[in-house]
């Protein structure tokens, strides 16, 4: 009952605390896709009822603005251990995972590196709780990285471009290297939203901190990097264009994630 009251008294400041008269647009939790800026984002049982049993919903919101979705959760309690809430940075769920969250552990503000964010809600066939409420909002996509011949980046989050950023074309005749690092102690990953390189040109990744490092892969057209671990925290880039054509390029989010185990060579 005290979860209840706390949806509706977010509802409440929702309406009252903004001078005006009309309730703040509200989203139970369903199937599909939402384009949005602002709101309110319930469970399935709405801003006053308990989820349904038996769920496995996956719902999108995507930014309405071009900026980055920030969900602010005011309250959380599903069953714990049974109930579980998946919240997946990007427009599906081969996106990287924020978290899974259960019982009463909130996701707390969750802010998007792109324009989307997808959650995951399953739940048993007994036990349904009050589930919960966040509040919706779009704001900074934070630092956007471009790959170029500067020196080592350390980051742990962010956008990583090719050298014309969100919305240009990288450019003829390049050949830059660059390094991105962990400034967290774990280990640095890239998840690649998007790739088109024009034919010939070509991103090779190392899984170190330069060229001389291991070689994970060779990629050109639209041949999309898998999701890169490095094993010691960093990862170097090596980007290649010819003099003919260009393209849209690439982008990839910066994480950082406990390091591989080291094998055991006894």
């Amino acid at each position: 009952m005290k979860i209840i009251l706390q949806k509706l008294i977010v509802l409440f400041c929702s309406v009252s605390c903004c001078n005006f008269y009309v309730a703040a647009q509200s989203y139970s939790m369903t199937a599909g896709t939402i384009l949005t800026c602002s709101g309110i984002f319930y469970d399935s049982g709405g801003s006053a009822g308990d989820y349904g049993a038996s769920q496995n919903i996956t719902e999108t919101f995507t930014s309405s603005s071009g900026a980055c979705l920030i969900f602010t959760f005011t309250t959380f309690l599903t069953q714990n251990g049974n109930d579980y809430l998946i919240i997946y940075d990007g427009p599906d769920n081969t996106s990287p995972v924020f978290g899974t969250y259960t019982g009463s552990t909130s996701p707390g503000t969750i802010v998007s590196s792109g324009s989307s964010l997808t959650f995951n809600f399953t739940s048993s066939v007994s036990g349904n709780k009050s589930g919960w409420a966040a509040n919706i909002s779009c704001g900074s996509c934070g630092t956007a990285y471009l790959l170029n011949n500067n020196s080592t980046i350390n980051a742990c989050s962010g956008l990583y471009y090719d050298s014309g950023g969100a919305t240009g074309l990288y450019a003829n005749n390049e050949n830059f290297t660059q390094t991105v690092c962990s400034d967290s102690g774990d280990c640095v990953q890239f998840f690649f939203y998007a790739m088109d390189l024009a034919s010939d040109d070509t991103l090779k990744i190392y899984d170190g901190a330069s060229i001389a490092s291991p070689l994970i892969g060779k990629y050109t057209n639209k041949v999309k990097p898998p999701t890169l671990l490095s094993s010691s925290g960093c990862l170097t880039f090596n980007f290649v264009s010819n003099n003919i054509n260009v393209d849209t390029g690439f982008n990839a989010i910066i994480k950082c994630y406990k390091c591989p185990a080291v094998p055991d060579a006894t």
